[in-house]
């Protein structure tokens, strides 16, 4: 396996001698060609001495990191004048003229000569400063062959799947005495005056973790509910509109005007409204300035006879004091955990099987034993909850034979004594990562505080940005794997979290653990956010992320009134990529197109994104991933570097099968059978491919259109065995029906049902409609071995869907949703047999029934249960006590006004809860009115 082409610490230094290679050989540099040998051989020498620094980067001082970042920044310049200036036959063959107006002979190789002694300048000018520095020569012969890859192998320590779903059932600890006093200080023996509760306590001590035992135990208690972050560079209106849409998810969040978002004192306003007659409990959590705590509380009425309860999280004292200034409010300081606590929890954290030793025997052995290896921990964790579970995740990462050996254990966690407290811990962990994982783990400080970060999302963005390494030979599917390998490590190692236990499908970073990796960020120049420009303007701009909020914000990327909000204008024409969050600059999107370099671009997440403002951007040759919705013809013929391709309803268009490299496509729209048999002839070109989304719209209305949709589902069943033979490992359904009775039929995919047999090597299928019900479960989906993620829609849950399912010899999470459930009468019970692998299960129906029960023995590995459910419907809850692993329940009540109805089910689910053996967590939510079957 071939190095990344880009690492945080290194730059482009693996890409860039091969690119030198490459260059010597072609035509139009034959003229320059001793002057690129000297240029190589100097930075291949760079190259070993850097790779050394980077992989035991405690050695570096200011001076390392200074020569360090000099001569990452010169192979960047080289490499985008390599990109730029292509022999002038390639670019002629492309019809371009990258080369930047050489228009003869002569004029070309006397502006590369001059573009290569300028490089070779800067190497050698580098050169001196390293002999200035005194950076050891004798580094040289140690560091690594300049051939020899990283070490980018996955850990050889199998990850739990627990882990990367959050369930690994890991107990809360020393929370029991601090919720039960601020509980008791919320309640306050039916105390009505409105009152504020604060947390203080230092980053990492589990403010966040507390506040939410405390909501989750009380929350019903109260008319309305909400749990909001703010964080320290907070947009006030996005954090009030969250608010505004968890206490009333009825509620419009635009203008009816104009259609545009609320802007901050019409928020106000309507929070105000709807909360004055309310006896409400709000979480306000991470603030970090008293300024930040006025500006929210402007929407918070102190109904003084309500019993209205808010409670804040926060660092500092003083905003604390902020907060809860009043006689009548409470502020709860956050201590550490004792050591018994701390032992209790790095225990539940630690996965490896260590040795138990008698303490006469600890004296003979070199091993080390798992309290031996707590009390190292402990001198540097001490009691702060987030370093024990991170040092206790580095060390799960380990191979059993690690432990053999204390010193191996005094060595890893004896670095950087002269750091303190949580940054010390992280540094340890960051530094036993892989060159390739830090440079992964880094790039998340693109995305804002708070942000859910889809794992595609992530995985595409660092395939495209090059830090993925190359597969050898045919392994075409090798980067992805690589790249999967790296996200679970990181998860494992608690660096990123599931956003939602349950749910690995997005994760998220703490907010301490992202102000280290943005500080290390922005040291080496790796990725600037529009926060950081604001503290410390830079030269060069290479990766950017900005945030426009809710704001209307505009400007010019190369402007004066740029989009980063700098008096001073920002040169960003060697940006590589851009990822815009929230309010899109008016102007940005126009100068976009003249970023020559650009790489990646990242819109999913603006707002105010028209069709019209890609035009143009075929130019940008490099372009490997991207988010937009429709693909002119233009993009598909020029940008066929690009490996990701999501649009919402995409169609298959001319030139798209020069889209070679791509690996994912989606939504494809098929509404006839002529766009269907584009799609099928798209999909069998592209051997790359291993996700697919299509957005399937047959309707059959009438007779007519039933018959042909049923011809299409000849078809679909036809095409998708065509598919098969691409490797196709995760396909989204998306099913667009007509309006009216059509809206429930769609006779193509009934057709389906029957026929179809998922591909091999299918790992996850998602069926997504607001309408449409499979009218059973696919019969041939019983015996599929590779099937672990299915996310579907039947009509009825029937013992018959149940056999089928329950069959799936690799089903680790299940999505089911149904239209009907099944009279009293004919309960489905769910028994011992199947469901081998099941370990999380969402179920909803329409009509707000259940229908099943749970016999003994069911669901043995089940670790998670979602239920959503209406009390109207008298829906039975089935027998969770016979889920023997389980560990957290999760009920959705949809009810009305009344909230009488959801009070007795969550007393029911109370006393589920609490005769079953393994006392699970448990959290039940409100939805009004009737519930839908989308998934």
């Amino acid at each position: 396996m071939e190095g990344p082409r880009v690492t945080s610490s290194m730059g482009v230094m693996f890409n860039l001698l091969s690119k030198l290679n490459t260059s010597m050989d072609q035509p139009g540099f034959k003229d320059v060609r001793g002057d690129l040998i000297s240029l190589k051989d100097e930075l291949g020498n760079m190259k070993a001495l850097m790779h050394k620094f980077a992989t035991q980067d405690e050695s570096m001082d200011l001076q390392v990191k200074e020569w360090m970042r000099q001569v990452r920044e010169v192979g960047y310049d080289a490499e985008d004048w390599i990109d730029s200036h292509p022999p002038v036959s390639s670019a002629e063959a492309r019809g371009t003229r990258l080369g930047g107006g050489f228009f003869s002979r002569n004029s070309r190789r006397r502006k590369l000569a001059e573009l290569i002694k300028e490089l070779k300048d800067r190497v050698k000018e580098a050169s001196k400063r390293r002999s200035r520095y005194l950076i050891r020569e004798d580094w040289d012969d140690a560091a690594v062959d300049n051939d020899e890859p990283v070490d980018l192998g996955p850990s050889n320590v199998t990850v739990d799947r627990q882990l990367l779903y959050g369930l690994d059932g890991s107990m809360l600890v020393g929370t029991n005495a601090p919720v039960s006093e601020l509980v008791g200080k919320l309640q306050a023996g039916g105390e009505q005056r409105f009152r504020v509760v604060s947390i203080v306590g230092a980053g990492g001590l589990g403010k966040t973790t507390l506040a939410r035992e405390v909501y989750r135990t009380i929350h019903g208690e109260f008319d309305c509910c909400a749990f909001v972050s703010v964080g320290q560079n907070p947009h006030i209106t996005a954090v009030l509109l969250n608010m505004l849409h968890q206490l009333d998810p009825q509620q419009r969040l635009v203008d009816d005007a104009d259609q545009q978002p609320m802007d901050e004192p019409t928020v106000v306003g309507k929070l105000r409204e709807f909360l004055e007659e309310k006896r409400y409990f709000i979480v306000v959590d991470d603030i970090w300035s008293a300024s930040t705590w006025r500006d929210i509380k402007c929407a918070l009425p102190e109904n003084s006879t309500r019993g209205s309860r808010i409670v804040t999280t926060t660092r500092m004292n003083d905003v604390a004091k902020s907060c809860s200034g009043r006689p009548i409010d409470f502020t709860h300081l956050m201590k550490p955990l004792n050591e018994a606590d701390s032992k209790q929890l790095f225990s539940s954290r630690l996965q490896q099987f260590l040795p138990e030793l008698e303490a006469c025997d600890e004296a003979e052995t070199t091993a080390v034993s798992e309290e031996k290896l707590f009390r190292h921990v402990w001198k540097i964790c001490g009691g702060t909850p987030l370093a024990i579970i991170v040092m206790a995740g580095m060390l799960n990462r380990k191979s059993p034979d690690w432990f053999d050996h204390e010193d191996n254990v005094v060595e890893a966690l004896q670095k950087y004594p002269a750091l303190q407290g949580m940054r010390r811990t992280l540094r340890i962990c960051y530094s036993d990562l892989t060159l390739p994982v830090k440079t992964c783990l880094l790039y998340l400080s693109i995305f804002p505080e708070g942000a859910a970060m889809e794992k595609k999302r992530l995985i595409w963005r660092w395939i495209a940005e090059g830090f993925i390494p190359d597969a050898e030979g045919d392994k075409a599917t090798a980067p992805w794997e690589t790249a999967e390998s790296y996200f679970n490590d990181l998860v494992t190692r608690r660096l990123i979290q599931p956003a939602e236990s349950g749910d690995a499908v997005r994760v998220t970073v703490h907010n301490v653990v992202l102000e280290f990796i943005s500080s290390v960020a922005g040291e080496e120049n790796f990725v600037t956010s529009q926060v950081m420009l604001r503290s410390k303007p830079r030269d060069v701009v290479r990766r950017l992320s900005l945030n426009g909020g809710g704001g209307d914000q505009q400007g010019d990327v190369d402007g004066a009134e740029s989009a980063t909000e700098q008096e001073a204008p920002v040169n960003l024409s060697q940006l590589r990529s851009l990822t815009v969050f929230g309010a899109l600059a008016k102007s940005m999107m126009s100068s976009i197109v003249y970023l020559q370099l650009l790489r990646v671009l990242d819109v999913r997440d603006a707002t105010g994104l028209k069709d019209e403002h890609i035009q143009g951007i075929e130019r940008l040759f490099f372009l490997r991933e991207t988010d937009i919705t429709e693909l002119p013809e233009a993009i598909a013929r020029r940008c066929n570097q690009l490996a990701c391709l999501l649009a919402r309803r995409l169609a298959v268009g001319e030139g798209m099968e020069s889209l070679v490299q791509l690996q994912e496509l989606s939504m494809v729209s098929v509404t006839d059978a002529a766009s269907l048999d584009r799609m099928t002839k798209l999909v069998v070109s592209l051997n790359k491919l291993r996700k697919l989304g299509v957005s399937w719209s047959f309707d059959g209305a009438g007779d007519q259109d039933a018959m042909a949709a049923l011809d299409g589902g000849k078809q679909l069943a036809a095409s998708l065995q065509q598919i098969e033979k691409c490797g196709v490992e995760s396909l989204l359904l998306d099913v667009v029906v007509g309006d009216g009775e059509s809206k429930t039929r769609c006779w193509s995919l009934d057709l389906l049902v029957e026929s179809w047999a998922p591909p091999r090597r299918l790992q996850k299928f998602t069926m997504r409609s607001p309408h449409y019900y499979f009218p059973k479960a696919p019969p041939k989906m019983a015996c599929h071995e590779s099937l672990s993620h299915l996310e579907i829609s039947i009509a009825e849950l029937r013992k018959s869907d149940v056999d089928v399912l329950c069959s799936m010899p690799s089903l680790f999470y299940l999505k089911l949703s149904t239209r009907a459930s099944p009279l009293e009468a004919e309960t489905v019970v769910i028994t011992s047999e199947g469901f081998q692998c099941l370990q999380v299960w969402w179920f909803k129906c329409q009509d707000g029934g259940l229908g099943f029960d749970f016999g003994d023995g069911a669901m043995a590995q089940l670790l998670k249960l979602d239920l959503h459910f209406t009390p109207a419907k008298k829906a039975k809850l089935p027998g969770i006590s016979n889920l023997s692993s389980l560990r957290q329940l999760h009920a959705t009540v949809c009810c009305g006004k009344d909230d009488s109805e959801f009070k007795a089910a969550e007393e029911t689910i109370k006393q589920l809860v609490s005769n079953h053996s393994n006392n699970p967590t448990w959290e039940v939510t409100m939805e009004f009115d009737k519930p839908t079957a989308a998934i």
